[in-house]
């Protein structure tokens, strides 16, 4: 009897594709540039002066720029100065050029906040040797970074990284006049697990409600562990109405179903606060500080109605055997 060997499947883990942009305006050094860095594997964008650089970096994000310093229109220091600037870019590399020999101008570069630089004529391996060190930099920042702005249990943004979020979706619903929803969560009688249960009870129920959470909401919605039980979610271009749907879905994706841990089944319910607000002007600070605060109270006022009412206590359903 024959038999037929099936070739193991075989998965490609296939990462986002590095992003390149090469200032200099000498075509022929864009050129050399651009066809090393394609092989190496980068999406390659090129600019001629200084403008057309600030411009591309205020439209997207890049993990290399190879910057040359003497540019028409705006200078490779005033670039560098922008690279350091706009948000998203604070892990950026920017790997110098410069066809002089002046050590102090290189130095203020370098201290301002570039990484590396190469002199005109280089050689190819140079550069693309140089290009894989500031990438294994921007890398390991960007660990580090992710690490700092995650929470390790959850694996939700912790309050540093939502509070990033906020400004940031505060600073758009101010630019654009569009409304922007806070919602925090809390989680009810969240101490008597642990104190019935135990801790890793208690983390597994952490765990499990933020996955719950994030089954409810948009990609564009941030969804944060802000500190013990409490959860914040911050919905751009969301209205109150909208936002008071999204809470009923929130109760009941936590609640409608059992939480299995450890051999146990705990019914578990939230409380949630909800603050909107629509445009207006201001410091985007202020702007969020005051919704997160709103929400705050507002989740306040719905604790004090569930703890004069009966209280709701997680049910322990354990299986049998």
């Amino acid at each position: 009897m024959q038999r037929h060997l099936r070739r193991p499947l075989t998965l490609e883990l296939r990462l986002p594709q590095p992003r390149l942009l090469v200032v200099d305006d000498d075509p022929s050094v864009r050129s050399v540039v651009r066809t090393a860095m394609i092989v190496e594997g980068y999406a390659v964008e090129e600019a001629d002066d200084g403008l057309d650089a600030i411009a591309a970096l205020s439209c997207a994000q890049f993990d290399i720029v190879i910057l040359d310093l003497g540019l028409p229109r705006a200078g490779g220091e005033q670039v560098l100065a922008t690279v350091r600037a706009l948000p998203g870019h604070d892990t950026t590399q920017v790997l110098l050029l410069t066809g002089d020999h002046d050590a102090r101008r290189l130095r203020t570069c370098l201290e301002a906040g570039a990484q590396d630089y190469l002199r005109k004529p280089f050689e190819h391996d140079e550069l693309v040797g140089r290009v894989a060190a500031c990438q294994r930099t921007k890398d390991k920042l960007d660990a580090l970074r992710k690490s700092s702005l995650h929470d390790s249990l959850t694996g939700l943004l912790n309050r540093r990284g939502g509070e990033h979020e906020l400004r940031r979706w505060g600073a758009h619903s101010l630019r654009h006049q569009e409304p922007l929803s806070v919602m925090m969560i809390d989680i009810d009688f969240f101490k008597k697990v642990n104190d019935e249960h135990g801790h890793p009870t208690g983390d597994e129920v952490l765990t499990e409600v933020g996955r719950r959470l994030k089954s409810c909401v948009r990609a564009s919605d941030v969804v944060v562990r802000w500190g013990g039980e409490e959860f914040l979610l911050v919905l751009p271009n969301t209205s109150a109405a909208r936002a008071c749907e999204l809470a009923d879905r929130v109760r009941h994706a936590v609640s409608g179903a059992a939480i299995d841990v450890h051999r146990q089944r705990l019914d578990v319910t939230v409380s949630v606060g909800i603050a909107c607000a629509t445009g207006g002007v201001g410091d985007p600070e202020k702007h969020t500080d005051a919704l997160v605060a709103q929400a705050d109270a507002d989740l306040y006022a719905s604790r004090q109605l569930l703890r004069a009412s009966e209280p709701v206590t997680p049910v322990d359903r354990s299986r049998s055997g």
